[in-house]
């Protein structure tokens, strides 16, 4: 089923529930009226007959109360979609050391041994050396092999050569020289 007659097939169902809804709503309310009718005319007049109404409608209404409870409370509540959270980059009056990956020699894709430079991504790793902190920049340049470039026209970021990974996405745990791990 393709996705637009699955909509279509949803609105249909929503439409039919929405019916449902609005007439079980519309009973409820009839009964109320009725039940108010009832209890007036019961203050005018006793009789049994107008007792045993009554109660079969608070019963009635009492059933359509806990039937609409119980579907409201079955429906599923949709989550709020969470954004991915944001770091704010690491404060620039930090010094800083650049670890610089080497890049590849050769161009996996085209074979070719003169690489172009298309840019860097730079990963900023906070690191804690006793009594000072310092942040370690981790550049992996990406390049492009120019027989590939030349043939393709441009020199697109999906198909750079980029050199071994870095850090792990969270960060990488290190250990100063002569601390024990916890």
């Amino acid at each position: 089923m393709d996705a637009a007659a699955e909509i279509v097939s949803l609105r249909a169902q929503l439409a039919e529930r929405a019916a449902k809804l609005a007439t079980a709503h519309l009973l409820i309310e009839q009964y109320k009226a009725q039940l108010h009718k009832l209890r007036r005319m019961q203050f005018g007049q006793s009789s049994e007959a107008l007792d045993t109404q009554i109660e079969q409608l608070e019963l009635q209404l009492e059933d359509l109360e806990e039937a609409e409870a119980a579907r409201v409370a079955a429906t599923p509540q949709p989550r709020p979609a969470r954004s991915p959270a944001v770091r704010k980059p690491l404060p620039v009056h930090l010094p800083r050391e650049d670890v610089v990956y080497p890049t590849a020699e050769v161009c996996p894709n085209c074979g070719g041994t003169h690489l172009v430079k298309l840019g860097e991504d730079i990963t900023e790793v906070l690191e804690k050396i006793p009594a000072r902190l310092k942040v370690i920049r981790h550049v992996r340049p990406k390049s492009h092999g120019r027989i590939l470039a030349a043939l393709s026209g441009a020199l697109d970021e999906e198909r750079a050569v980029l050199c071994p990974e870095g850090p792990a996405e969270h960060g990488i745990r290190r250990v100063a020289p002569g601390v024990h791990p916890a």
